[in-house]
């Protein structure tokens, strides 16, 4: 499907209280979309709390993680 834009989809479940990895994507943007729970997203200097149903974006060459609070 094209979009026009670079993008990564992944679907995954993160246990409460754990970390993803704290990365980049050089060419892709990301977008969160949670399913269920709450959790911090930190991109690139600055930390979003995140619940069901919320989204953000992260775009390319930001460093992010993830934290299921």
């Amino acid at each position: 499907m094209k979009v026009g834009i670079n993008y990564s989809l992944v679907h995954f479940i993160l246990e409460p209280g754990k970390l993803t990895e704290r990365h980049l994507l050089k060419t892709s943007s990301k977008l969160y979309f949670v399913l269920s729970g709450s959790a911090q997203l930190y991109r690139g200097g600055c930390c979003d709390a995140l619940s069901k149903n919320d989204t953000c974006l992260v775009p390319p060459n930001v460093q992010q993680y993830l934290e299921n609070t």
